[in-house]
C-alpha cells in the first residue's frame, strides 16, 4: 500500500502534489506555492491506495534457497563446535527432517519519503529510507530471529502467499516506523510526503528442542543460510575442565620445585598454560551463546535526495 500526503490550495481548492525540486507544494492553476512549514492538519490530508489488510493478503515470499537436508547439514557441522553442549544435543541423528518445522514469519517492510527541518539553514531537506524492518509484533523468539537477520529484500520473489491470517495492527505498525524515523533525525519536526507498507514473508527452518523444561531452538533463515544455535551447557563438563585446569596448575608448580626450574623458565610454561585456560574458557563462552551474531538487525538506508 502507499500512502501520499496533499494539501489544498488556499486560494483555489484544488488538490496540490508537492515538488522535490521547489520543496514546495505548486498549484498549477493559480500559481500558488505553498511551503513545508505552512502544512497544518487542516489545510493537508492523507491518501491510501489500498487497506491495510489487503496488503497482507499480498504478502510476497521469500525464496527457499536451502532445503530441510541442508539445514540438518549444517547443523550437525555447527554442533561439532559445541563442545560443552550435553551429549543429548550432538547426537544429530536423531533429528530427521520430520522434526524440522517451516515457519512463515511475516515482517513489514517500510519505506517512505520525508522532509526534516534543518535549524540551521531554516529550510527543510527530502530524505528517502529505504528498507526499514518491522517485526515488533511477532511472537517468535527475537533472540533467535535477530540471529537470522539481516535479509535481502531485493530477493522477494512475486509468489504471493496465499490463506495467510496475519494479525498485525496497522496503527501499531505506523507508530512504531514513524516514532523510528522522528529518532533518526533527533525528535526534530518530520513530514511524512510519501509512504510505502509491504509485507514480505521470511521462511524459516526451526527445530524446537526441551532440555530440562526449557525450550531451544535451533533455527535456519532458508534463504541466506544462516543458522541461529542455541543449546545448554553440560555443567559436569565445565566442572571436568576446571578440575583439570586446577590439577595441571598444581603439577607445574610441584615439578619446577622438584626439578629446581628456573624463574624464567617457569614464567615462560605459565603465561603458555595461561593460554591454553583462556582459549578452553573461550570454548565455553561460544557454547552458550548463539553461534551466529545476534546483533545482525535488518540496517535500513537513509538517503539525502534534495
Amino acid at each position: 500500500m502507499q500512502r501520499k500526503l496533499y494539501v489544498r490550495c488556499d486560494k483555489c481548492s484544488k488538490t496540490l502534489k508537492f515538488d522535490n525540486y521547489a520543496k514546495r507544494f505548486i498549484c498549477y492553476d493559480c500559481n500558488n506555492r505553498i511551503p513545508l512549514s505552512k502544512v497544518t492538519k487542516e489545510n493537508s490530508f492523507i491518501e491510501e491506495d489500498m487497506g491495510f489488510n489487503e496488503t497482507l493478503k499480498k504478502a510476497k515470499m521469500l525464496p527457499r534457497v536451502f532445503t530441510k537436508e541442508d539445514f540438518l547439514t549444517m547443523l550437525k557441522h555447527k554442533l561439532k563446535n559445541k563442545a560443552f553442549a550435553p551429549d543429548s544435543f550432538l547426537k544429530i541423528k536423531k533429528y530427521i527432517a520430520q522434526n524440522v518445522n517451516v515457519i512463515n514469519l511475516p515482517l513489514i517492510l517500510y519505506e517512505c519519503e520525508c522532509a526534516c527541518y534543518d535549524g540551521e539553514e531554516q529550510d527543510y531537506k527530502i530524505y528517502k529510507i529505504e528498507n526499514m524492518i518491522y517485526d515488533e509484533y511477532l511472537e517468535f523468539n527475537k533472540e533467535v530471529l535477530n540471529s537470522l537477520y539481516p535479509i535481502d529484500v531485493n530477493m522477494v520473489s512475486n509468489e504471493v502467499l496465499e490463506n495467510n491470517n496475519f494479525n498485525i495492527d496497522y496503527q501499531d505498525v505506523l507508530t512504531s516506523v514513524h516514532e523510528k524515523v522522528q529518532n533518526d533525525f533527533a525528535k526534530k519536526d518530520v513530514i511524512f510526503l510519501e509512504e510505502k507498507i509491504e509485507c514480505i514473508v521470511l521462511p524459516i527452518y526451526d527445530c524446537n528442542l526441551k532440555y530440562k523444561n526449557k525450550e531451544y531452538h535451533l533455527a535456519m533463515n532458508s534463504t541466506t543460510g544462516k543458522i541461529s544455535l542455541k543449546v545448554p551447557v553440560d555443567n559436569i563438563k565445565i566442572v571436568v575442565v576446571l578440575l583439570l585446569y586446577l590439577i595441571v596448575d598444581i603439577s607445574l608448580f610441584i615439578i619446577s620445585s622438584m626439578l629446581h626450574l628456573t624463574e624464567q623458565f617457569t614464567f615462560i610454561m605459565a603465561i603458555l598454560l595461561f593460554v591454553m585456560e583462556l582459549f578452553g574458557l573461550i570454548c565455553m563462552y561460544i557454547s552458550t551463546k548463539i553461534y551466529e551474531s545476534d546483533d545482525n538487525k535488518n540496517k535500513y538506508h537513509i538517503k539525502n535526495i534534495r
